[in-house]
């Protein structure tokens, strides 16, 4: 838009009351969280997750989240999803601790804060390869980044629970970078762009 950025100081992140180190569920389970709206696009991670199943007929999947299309995927949801609808903090750190593969599907985001609340709780990532998210996942070590289909994303997803060496190995580099967006940091971040303006 032809503004050039001073500075850029990502969010912070509440963390969960502790950093556990994960091990993959049997059955997997897979979630989306955030707004269920098309900008998101919600319905890309319910395909992805269709294709999952094929491969893992028990496989689990939260939709986290509400929205105008919420009542719209319900009526073409599929066996193994479970709409949450809009959680508090500690339903939703719950749910998230059950949860092996974080969908992050869109059509655009300013950061992409849910990517860092699951890299925080252990959770490695699919996302799609658009601005704000390529910030937030960094591919193929916190997470896998994805052209925007529904099927590369279900490639991905199958790709990481098909070896559970490569997923513990991507979901403690993605608790490690996750406890680096603190709100402490983000404060001191905005504090040093303004000084130096």
């Amino acid at each position: 838009r032809g503004l050039s950025a001073e500075a850029v100081v990502p969010p912070g992140c509440d963390p969960p009351g502790d950093f556990e180190l994960r091990t993959m569920g049997s059955p997997p389970r897979l979630a989306f969280l955030g707004r269920v709206v098309r900008t998101k696009r919600p319905g890309d991670a319910l395909k992805a997750f269709k294709l999952v199943r094929e491969r893992y007929p028990d496989a689990g999947f939260d939709v986290i989240g509400t929205g105008y299309l919420k009542q719209e995927l319900e009526t073409l949801s599929h066996p193994g999803v479970t709409f949450h609808g809009f959680v508090p903090g500690e339903e939703k750190d719950r749910i998230l601790r059950s949860v092996d593969i974080l969908l992050v599907p869109g059509t655009r985001e300013g950061w992409g804060i849910v990517a860092i609340e699951a890299a925080i709780r252990g959770i490695p990532v699919v996302a799609y390869d658009i601005a704000g998210l390529r910030d937030a996942v960094v591919n193929g070590e916190t997470g896998i980044v994805v052209k925007s289909d529904p099927a590369a994303m279900a490639t991905a997803a199958l790709e990481l629970l098909g070896d559970a060496v490569r997923w513990r190995a991507m979901s403690e580099r993605a608790m490690a970078r996750g406890r680096g967006f603190s709100w402490e940091a983000a404060a001191a971040g905005v504090l040093e762009a303004a000084s130096a303006g």
